[in-house]
């Protein structure tokens, strides 16, 4: 992207015009990046048939946005649709 810029000024009723300075940054190469974290609770189970409660973190570390639906795939509860808090 580039930028320019300049002042203007008054001097005894005369304008005064600055140079034009220019800059130009440059971006970073689009990267994409989910990270995944699951938390079990109970962590132990004692008992055939016990419910087992599974939460997901999923944390979008690249630097481009990455849009809903936003799905997790389980091996027991299959693929569940996940709540994004959106881009911060």
């Amino acid at each position: 992207m580039t930028n320019t810029a300049h002042a203007i000024g008054l001097f005894h009723g005369q304008t005064i015009t600055s140079n034009t300075a220019t800059q130009i940054v440059n971006g970073l190469a689009p990267r994409t990046d989910l990270h995944l974290d699951q938390v079990a609770d109970p962590t132990r189970y004692d008992a055939v048939g016990q419910t087992i409660t599974y939460t997901y973190d999923v944390t979008n570390s690249g630097n481009v946005d990455i849009s809903a639906p936003i799905t997790v795939t389980d091996d027991r509860a299959g693929t569940v649709s996940i709540q994004s808090s959106g881009y911060p």
